[in-house]
């Protein structure tokens, strides 16, 4: 069919011009091939920011430290210390040792200091709570004699396991689950279609239960890189892997193809440094620290920390935190599941049949 201009164009199924053609396929293809370059330039440079920026020379910001009583000696220890740490020690006072350490086996802290006797303090500290913030606090409290006169006996309450001295392989556990979890739910969207919103989730999550058996496996019995319990790391690792499926899969119901961008944002930019694996929370900025406690990575680290190394305390914020991301983005992929299948009027139809009416 042609126009008086002599310009070509295709008819309407309805039997009604459609227009002019389309750009070709190759000039489309072209621009987002540039507009995905300029985002992996910008995110190349922002991924370097944030890691150099955080990591390379981190601060303390926010460190709890539990005081028991109000006596003179260890309020001097305790001004001293924060003077070493840049103001960054919180004192928290309690009544008595048992709630003190109470409050650091829940998480809330990271050393005990009390009296010792006339005129000297004993700082317990919690590495497993934080390796990097109890060798802060052992540096901090041995250049404090000096300056206060006062001698601090040093303790580690809660030491770390020898073949973790540092608790990277926390997070490299943790890290694959989130990370597995992440891909995994990728290959699910890219290569395997066809499936129910009913049935993708069952099986994201059957993988998640059986990816997080495994990595426990491999972690506490092929290699022996740590000793721990099997039911709540276990669960933890799953639950965490299947949230950080569920992240991806309600992306990618939301956005598509681009599901990759928002992403990438919340896993690699945010999640990892906030996690509190490769930087401690105490020596991020606060909104970091906020922001991962809520995203999967963050909280499983806290929750593998709780279900390792402090077997009074049980990870029931962590658990909590990770079963509302899952929660909240299985109902995401639902709703955007439905909205995708929801059948679409037929435009020529309708107006054949008015034609027809008419």
């Amino acid at each position: 069919m042609v126009e008086p201009t002599g310009k070509a164009v295709r008819p309407d199924p309805a039997g009604e011009p459609a227009g002019e053609e389309p750009a070709p396929r190759s000039r489309v293809h072209l621009k987002a091939a540039l507009v995905l370059t300029l985002l992996v330039t910008v995110f190349a440079g922002a991924l370097a920011g944030i890691y150099a920026g955080l990591m390379a020379n981190p601060h303390p910001r926010s460190i709890p430290v539990m005081v028991v009583g109000r006596a003179d000696t260890t309020q001097r220890v305790v001004r001293a210390l924060d003077r070493q740490l840049d103001s960054a020690v919180e004192p928290m006072t309690h009544g008595t040792y048992r709630q003190a350490l109470a409050h650091v086996e829940h998480g809330g802290g990271y050393a005990v200091l009390q009296s010792d006797g006339p005129g000297q303090v004993r700082l317990e500290l919690s590495d497993a709570s934080s390796p990097s913030v109890a060798t802060l606090l052992r540096t901090a409290a041995q250049n404090t004699v000096d300056a206060t006169g006062v001698p601090v006996h040093l303790a580690d309450r809660h030491p770390m396991q020898t073949s973790d001295p540092q608790g990277t392989a926390l997070f490299y556990l943790t890290f694959a689950a989130t990370g597995i979890g992440f891909l995994g739910a990728g290959q699910f969207a890219s290569h395997i279609e066809g499936l129910t919103a009913t049935q993708r989730i069952g099986f994201l999550a059957t993988s998640s239960l059986l990816g997080g058996l495994c990595i426990h496996t491999v972690a506490e019995r092929l290699l022996g890189v740590l000793h721990m319990p099997l039911v709540l790391p276990w669960a933890v690792l799953s639950l965490a892997m299947f949230a950080s499926a569920m992240m991806f899969t309600a992306l990618h119901g939301l956005f598509g193809k681009w599901a990759m961008l928002p992403g990438y944002v919340l896993t690699v930019l945010v999640g990892t440094p906030s996690s509190g694996g490769s930087v401690p929370t105490a020596l991020l900025p606060a909104p970091l620290r906020t922001l991962g406690d809520w995203l999967p990575q963050g909280a499983a680290m806290d929750g593998m920390v709780t279900s390792v190394y402090f077997p009074e305390g049980f990870p029931l914020l962590a658990l909590f935190r990770l079963t509302v991301v899952a929660l909240v983005c299985t109902l995401l992929y639902v709703a955007a599941a439905r909205r995708s299948t929801r059948p679409a009027p037929a435009p020529g139809r309708l107006r054949g049949g008015l034609a027809r009416a008419r």
